[in-house]
């Protein structure tokens, strides 16, 4: 079964915002998913785009805001210590010490931390390209 991930770097964040839960909700217009049945973002595989949402529980925003919709320039995920650079994987659910850094092509930058997260995909993915690999 082939594996799937988010690259960051080739995303757009449509939205940040906190709901009245207190959860954060990172909105993502365009999620670009790379799918292998190597690893992907390295070996080859398909890429595609979808909307996807990332919920952090009892977060914290820090930084500097972009206007939005943003397109992410670099990112990546510090889980209990042990950094993902620009990558999440599909599926996704944590529940620890989470924190997702992100910088925008505006130069903004900014974290979302927060005691676990989780990533849901919605509507239907649609196909981009083919990746050679690396």
């Amino acid at each position: 079964m082939p594996s799937r991930i988010i690259e960051l770097h080739d995303s757009t964040i449509e939205r940040i915002a906190t709901d009245l839960e207190g959860k954060i909700r990172v909105a993502f217009s365009s999620a670009y998913i790379h799918v292998s049945d190597g690893t992907p973002g390295i070996d080859k595989g398909s890429g595609f785009v979808q909307r996807a949402e990332l919920q952090v529980e009892q977060g914290i925003i820090s930084g500097s805001l972009p206007p939005f919709p943003s397109d992410i320039s670099d990112g990546s995920m510090v889980l209990d210590g042990i950094r993902r650079d620009n990558t999440i994987p599909i599926p996704f659910e944590f529940l620890g010490s989470f924190n997702l850094l992100l910088v925008f092509v505006s130069g903004d930058s900014m974290s979302v931390q927060g005691i676990g997260a989780r990533l849901s995909l919605q509507g239907n993915p649609k196909y981009i390209e083919e990746f050679p690999g690396r």
